[in-house]
């Protein structure tokens, strides 16, 4: 099921992605974001594909409690626009599977 674009309206907490469906579009709304996270860490074994439908990079915030991002760290933080990427959920974080344009991880902020 794909889901309405979220426009993010800041950083931080502005920033949400949303786990109720299978597909999250996000835009990040004329201006490049930082902050990035997570709504939830998700329910084990929910798989969730993050695509950025605007023209500027999505930035996770690079404290992994916050962004509830597995491992995450500043040289892999980044969904560029356009990029598709899949995470699963262990039920307390987001693992991230792949994706994006030039790797399989995503690129430096």
């Amino acid at each position: 099921d794909m889901s309405p674009v979220t426009n993010f309206t800041g950083d931080d907490a502005n920033a949400t992605i949303p786990i109720t469906s299978a597909t999250a579009q996000i835009d990040a709304n004329g201006s490049a974001r930082s902050g990035m996270r997570f709504a939830g860490g998700g329910t084990a074994g929910q798989f969730l594909t993050v695509i950025n439908t605007g023209g500027e990079n999505v930035s996770f915030d690079n404290t992994e409690g916050t962004c509830l991002v597995r491992g995450i760290n500043s040289n892999k933080d980044t969904i560029r626009p356009g990029e598709a990427h899949l995470f699963i959920s262990d039920g307390t974080l987001w693992n991230h599977v792949g994706g994006g344009a030039t790797d399989e991880w995503m690129t430096a902020g």
